[in-house]
């Protein structure tokens, strides 16, 4: 008899519905994270490159602002390998939207040369 993967498992069969599935935490995880974290689900781990994609700095600039202590730290996933946490990098996104939002910039005048800043 042959042994099914958890992901076979989790298949909809011929009698379960599409609903039920479609409100499962992997198809919610996808769909809403902030909802799943809200319910007290894991949270999802990004690795060094979805990172990298995300905040647009290289490798070297994380772990510098890391050693400076102004980047999240990584988790330890394993021996060599590491990972962050999304509502971490999120978050410092967040930080930096803010810090160039803040007080400060509201009383710069419109740039010529960039019609977007002001």
């Amino acid at each position: 008899m042959r042994k099914f993967s958890q992901r076979e498992q989790e298949r909809p069969g011929p009698r379960q519905s599409a609903k039920a599935v479609a409100n499962s935490p992997s198809e919610l995880e996808h769909q809403w994270p902030t909802q799943l974290r809200d319910r007290g689900l894991p949270q999802r781990i990004l690795r060094r490159a979805e990172v990298e994609q995300a905040t647009g700095l290289p490798r070297a600039t994380i772990y510098d602002k890391i050693a400076k202590g102004i980047f999240p730290r990584p988790i330890k996933l394993g021996e060599r390998s590491v990972g962050w946490l999304e509502t971490e990098i999120i978050a410092w996104q967040k930080a930096r939207v803010a810090e160039r939002d803040g007080p400060a910039a509201r009383g710069r005048t419109r740039s010529p040369e960039c019609p977007v800043n002001g």
